[in-house]
């Protein structure tokens, strides 16, 4: 509540502070979570960390983990650009179920072929 706004004025350093907790607690989904708050953060050296926590959360078979990772490779936020490294963390959300996976997969193959 406090990374979104919803229901509460947001506060990026209490949100991460509560992810952090969560993690600490055994809550997997939180490292993903905490990985958007550096991710949506302007600062260069965020994309560095988000990339991380995204590297982390694939790590422990979160497809929004994979999903993230892969825009990081597509966009090279965080990380070099590495296009098949992408594809590959983007398919691996999609085969964890992750549904934005899929629609992401077709658009990139459909910018691939007008490129």
């Amino acid at each position: 509540m406090y990374h979104t706004g919803y229901g509460r004025e947001e506060n990026i350093q209490l949100a991460r502070k509560w992810y952090e907790a969560a993690i600490e607690g055994g809550y997997t989904e939180a490292v993903c979570r905490l990985g958007l708050t550096y991710y949506e953060d302007e600062d260069p050296e965020s994309k560095e960390t988000a990339f991380r926590y995204f590297e982390k959360a694939s790590e422990l078979s979160d497809p929004q983990g994979w999903y993230y990772l892969g825009l990081c490779y597509m966009d090279g936020t965080g990380v070099a650009m590495d296009r098949s490294r992408a594809v590959e963390a983007m398919t691996k959300s999609r085969d964890l179920g992750y549904a934005p996976a899929k629609d992401m997969l077709r658009y990139w193959e459909s910018y691939e072929f007008q490129n």
